[in-house]
């Protein structure tokens, strides 16, 4: 767990390095989700349930057992709408590098799912921390503008060779999917589940 917060600490701090770091330690998809993403849902799940016991209080439902199933559909729905979210991305962006570039290499599913996994990491820790602490709301704005540069710096890490007015119009995708992706799950999400 601690290895997590220092790789989000280290992709704040100084992105470039670390997104080199990142390439070295976790080379496929599977390092990627055992090492970081499937623990970070972990921590996620924990955030959530602070959250959970924050703002809601068991005095507004009629019994335990009604809380109790409120916050089980509430994790079921943010923690499967970040899965499919990031996994959604990831293929649709690798669709688009399909679609713009033709030749796409063999390992090209692999840095768009590394993209969106370690610099969405951050957006999804300030939303919590956010929700815990209302008066926080202002860091949405800035993480949203620091994950430009973040997705930048990775850019540069796994596409060197590419131009970068190509590098800019898929940041700008990578960005909106980022935050797009999650939102859409959950909507979806909770529209089955109604």
């Amino acid at each position: 767990m601690k290895a997590i917060f220092i790789r989000m600490f280290n992709l704040v701090r100084s992105s470039q390095k670390e997104w080199s770091c990142i390439a070295e330690d976790s080379p496929s998809v599977d390092l990627v989700g055992r090492n970081f993403f499937f623990p970070f849902l972990l921590v996620m799940a924990i955030a959530l349930a602070l959250t959970c016991i924050i703002e809601l209080t068991v005095a507004d439902f009629e019994s335990f057992s009604q809380f109790l199933g409120f916050v089980a559909v509430r994790f079921l729905v943010v923690l499967s709408s970040l899965f499919a979210g990031v996994y959604g991305a990831a293929l649709i962006m690798h669709g688009f590098l399909k679609i713009r570039f033709f030749r796409v290499e063999e390992r090209a599913f692999y840095k768009c799912f590394s993209l969106f996994v370690y610099s969405s990491s951050i957006m999804w820790i300030t939303f919590m921390l956010s929700m815990m602490i209302q008066s926080l709301f202002f860091l949405k704005v800035a993480v949203f503008l620091f994950e430009f540069y973040i997705v930048w710096c990775g850019l540069t890490v796994y596409y060197p060779t590419m131009k970068d007015n190509v590098k800019g119009v898929l940041m700008f995708v990578d960005v909106v999917l980022m935050f797009i992706s999650p939102m859409l799950m959950v909507k979806i999400m909770e529209f089955l589940m109604n």
